[in-house]
């Protein structure tokens, strides 16, 4: 679900914290600061002489995703047994265990006597001695459910990225979408970040129907955000350039600390960004 996050940095001579005031589409105000450190990439004292003051901007990075590890099913009978069985963390095959007999079958009904016939002391998941009888991913003995690779859809698209996995198709994790092709050249999700410097602090921020739409010296502006397929989150600085030949955006701020802060966020290829629209 797209989001959209107005967030105030400036302190002012009488406002101490930040801003509590809504969006005009009922959105809540989310303090929270930490985001900003996301857009430190380069805080270096650089020499541009095409350098632009901005009231406005928005720029578009590619927002990571998280990854999971799915490790191999342990089918063993004595993870299978109720687990109300006494001595349920004997190990399999010494026979003193009244849940999982000495073959390793659950509720099994071999006695020692039986399993000492087997020298290799090696069963299947049916108890039989030097059986050839396996789990399957379910943890069904013999069972047909194999596991298979699935890959990443992380733009919801049902095309799957380069990023896999091999999972169980019982054992799909909701929080992702998985696919089996991995078909799409540009499976990313973006967020998109803008700013807006004192001149544009008291007009409306409206997220309609993927378009940021606000007004600003006497123009209406309708921005396509269609591309921010994550979070859209906009800040309020005192003062905002573009660094045009360097290929990078300046913002200074005051932090909660009433400490002046200034940092550079790129926006060229190289940082996975793109600069979509400016106000000068």
């Amino acid at each position: 679900m797209k989001k959209l996050i107005i967030l105030l940095l400036i302190v002012g001579c009488e406002e101490t914290g930040i801003t509590s005031n809504g969006l005009t589409d009922g959105t809540a105000v989310t303090d929270t600061l930490y985001v900003i450190d996301t857009l430190i990439v380069m805080d270096t004292l650089i020499i541009d002489t095409n350098i632009i003051e901005l009231d406005f901007f928005l720029l578009k990075k590619m927002s990571p995703q998280g990854r999971f590890a799915q490790s191999t099913p342990l089918c063993e009978g004595i993870f299978n047994c109720d687990h109300s069985c006494s001595g349920y963390n004997i190990t399999p095959g010494t026979g003193s265990d009244p849940c999982v007999d000495c073959s390793g079958l659950c509720m099994g009904t071999k006695t020692q006597n039986e399993c000492d016939l087997c020298s290799s002391n090696k069963y299947d998941c049916n108890g039989t001695c030097d059986g050839d009888l396996e789990y399957d991913c379910t943890c069904d003995c013999d069972g047909s459910i194999i596991q298979q690779v699935y890959y990443y859809d992380d733009d919801g698209d049902g095309l799957g990225g380069e990023d896999s996995t091999t999972l169980c198709p019982n054992n799909i994790p909701s929080e992702h979408n998985m696919v089996l092709n991995n078909d799409d050249e540009d499976d990313y999700r973006y967020a998109c970040i803008g700013g807006y410097s004192f001149e544009t602090a008291n007009q409306d921020m409206i997220f309609n129907d993927n378009k940021l739409e606000f007004q600003f010296s006497g123009n209406n502006y309708s921005i396509d955000i269609s591309s921010c397929t994550d979070t859209t989150m906009l800040f309020q600085f005192m003062s905002i350039y573009q660094y045009k030949d360097l290929g990078f955006i300046n913002i200074n701020y005051i932090d909660e600390y009433e400490t002046f802060q200034t940092h550079n966020i790129p926006y060229i290829d190289e940082y996975n960004s793109e600069l979509l629209f400016t106000i000068q």
